[in-house]
């Protein structure tokens, strides 16, 4: 069964059918375990999204490092609030 969720933006560089279907299977999987379990680790598929846009993008070692830190940096001041 098909359904619909928020249209994601990504450059038109390089995107392929297949490549957004994969990114619609993750999606639909982290939002499947969550709505049922709430507090289910979905980290792996997450990462794997974000290993897909850091090749989509083109991202280098060191650029991807400074991405993750300031990930790391907004998630940790979010939780203090």
């Amino acid at each position: 069964m098909w359904r619909w969720c928020e249209v994601i933006m990504f450059p038109a560089f390089g995107f392929r059918w297949g490549t957004e279907l994969l990114y619609i299977f993750l999606i639909e999987k982290i939002l499947t375990a969550k709505k049922t379990n709430p507090k289910a680790d979905t980290s792996e598929w997450e990462k794997e999204i974000d290993e897909k846009v850091y090749e989509l993008y083109g991202l280098t070692e060191e650029e991807i490092k400074m991405v993750e830190e300031s990930s790391k940096k907004k998630i940790i001041s979010s939780n203090k609030d």
